[in-house]
């Protein structure tokens, strides 16, 4: 036999139409927020909080449950995703948000529901505010000036009203008096927050619904080895979360050991390991998306005794997949030809860490699924400091708890280099 390449194959790939299983999960997530969508009074918001481990399928889970509700509910609402992996921080995530709701209700208006340019106009001068820091308050009302047609979209507009209560922001000067302005403005995370907030309120008082989902915030800043980075952590979810007030169904997904950040949260879903026969499922649905004769390769016997065994083993999709796929491709179908794929797959994964370091580290853990101490952990870095930072920086191990980081997790994706880890199939 020969190696398999995949073509369309990918263990990242988040495309909500290949997501199955997880259907009590899913009703949960979407009646709930049908509820927020079915209601008319604009003075209500809803937050949800889904969890699970790294690879577990969060972020696929509730773009399938966003796009059924678009289907059903997208003439007006707008359904505005922002990734923190892209986002450096709290700031850059309000501007993402406020970018997406632009997008949003140009894609409505397109789609022919009856937008006012002024909320549009609200939408673009919330997107410019957000690109400041420090600023000269004449600068910025000659970039707002474009945006004046917001003030006319009702007798009374929020965002406006936050915008000169918080930073003294006001499109009624004329040029003469921005040209008089003196003095400079600080966007801090709390006003800019406020400043969103109020922006949603103009969205629902105009009868629009807004979905809001915020993905890996456990991303933000991922620092945690010391107390004084995780108060800066903190510091910036917590600007994020802050969105909860705000009249839309806020869903925030995250990794379990973030979780505590969000316990005021009270909607919360933890996603569950899949059993191999469902992890199988997911993998023969993707499957299907490949050409007739990847497909005709996958019948196999050697491909499917390997994807059978490798079921039994990995704690999460994200990890069955990948495994699968560099095996495969590795033409390492059977037990004995596997220790050099696998070792290649991890060397590459987890680049800059030593394989030495990556597999002493692993055999530090009685079974794959198991926690170590920070001690234990230390020891299996051969008592170097160095080492320890590496593997908890490239995540080779994940904490228990990352405000308290006193125990910890392998990665899912090296559970493969486990010796236990493939032992019972």
């Amino acid at each position: 036999m020969s190696a398999v390449y995949f073509s369309k194959l990918d263990s990242r790939d988040t495309e909500p139409a290949l997501f199955i299983n997880r259907t009590p999960d899913v009703e949960w997530l979407k009646r709930n927020l049908e509820g927020y969508l079915g209601v008319t009074d604009a003075r209500l918001g809803r937050a949800f909080r889904v969890t699970g481990a790294k690879g577990s399928g969060k972020t696929i889970f509730v773009r399938n449950v966003l796009k059924q509700l678009k289907g059903q509910h997208g003439g007006r609402t707008l359904f505005i995703e922002v990734d923190c992996r892209r986002c450096p921080g709290s700031r850059e995530v309000f501007g993402a948000v406020a970018a997406c709701a632009v997008s949003e209700l140009i894609r409505l208006k397109g789609a022919s529901a009856s937008i006012k340019q002024e909320l549009i106009d609200a939408a673009n001068l919330l997107n410019t505010i957000t690109r400041f820091t420090d600023a000269e308050l004449r600068e910025v009302h000659e970039h707002l000036t474009q945006y004046k047609a917001a003030s006319g979209l009702s007798a009374k507009v929020a965002l406006l009203s936050s915008l000169q209560a918080n930073f003294g922001i006001s499109l009624e000067r004329s040029d003469k008096q921005i040209k008089q302005l003196t003095g400079s403005i600080r966007f801090d995370e709390y006003r800019l927050c406020a400043a969103l907030r109020a922006f949603f309120d103009d969205v629902r008082d105009q009868g629009l619904n807004v979905v809001l989902f915020i993905d890996n915030i456990d991303e933000l800043h991922h620092d945690y080895r010391e107390a004084a980075q995780r108060e800066k952590v903190r510091q910036q979810a917590e600007w994020v979360l802050e969105l909860k007030q705000a009249k839309v169904a806020l869903v925030a997904c995250m990794r379990t050991y973030y979780a505590d950040i969000a316990r005021d949260i009270g909607n919360k879903l933890m996603l569950d390991p899949l059993p191999p026969n469902m992890l199988q499922g997911i993998l023969e649905r993707r499957v299907k998306d490949e050409p007739a004769p990847i497909r005709e390769e996958y019948e196999r016997a050697d491909v499917k005794r390997l994807a059978n065994r490798l079921a039994f083993a990995a704690p999460t999709p994200l990890a069955y997949i990948e495994w699968f796929k560099v095996l495969c491709e590795q033409d390492a179908f059977e037990s004995s030809s596997q220790d050099k794929a696998i070792r290649r797959f991890v060397t590459a994964e987890y680049a800059g860490v030593p394989f030495d370091v990556l597999k002493s580290v692993v055999r530090a853990f009685p079974a794959p699924g198991e926690e170590i101490d920070v001690k234990a952990l230390l020891d299996a870095c051969g008592g170097r400091e160095s080492e320890l930072a590496a593997v908890q920086d490239r995540q080779v191990v994940l904490p228990n708890d990352f405000w308290n980081p006193t125990r910890f997790s392998l990665d899912p994706s090296l559970h493969i280099l486990h010796p236990d880890a493939l032992k019972r199939n």
